[in-house]
């Protein structure tokens, strides 16, 4: 169990670092939402691409789902408005400096 903890933490601290997290808009566990929001897709691209996979992955998928439900941080509210109440926040994304 406490493997499960450690290896939880770091899969975590690396969706954070990345800025992926599950939207509490989602249907189900807010993994397809939070992958649209954050790469910036239409929700329903992102869930009719996991749809299709269903069929070529032969349900494989599912797992992985339920791992992202596991392992994908929930987004916060202060996570949310990070932008908004720091100053100091730089968007690496950006090409603008």
């Amino acid at each position: 169990m406490n493997l499960f903890r450690k290896i939880k933490k770091v899969f975590s601290t690396l969706f954070i670092v990345f800025g992926i997290f599950r939207s509490e808009n989602g249907l189900l566990g807010g993994v397809c939402s939070g992958i649209s929001e954050r790469f910036n897709f239409r929700v329903g691209l992102v869930r009719l691409i996991f749809f299709l996979s269903l069929f070529f992955t032969f349900g494989t998928s599912i797992l992985l789902y339920l791992l992202a439900v596991i392992l994908i941080p929930k987004k916060s509210y202060n996570q949310n408005n990070f932008k908004n109440k720091n100053q100091d926040y730089v968007d690496v994304n950006s090409r603008e400096l």
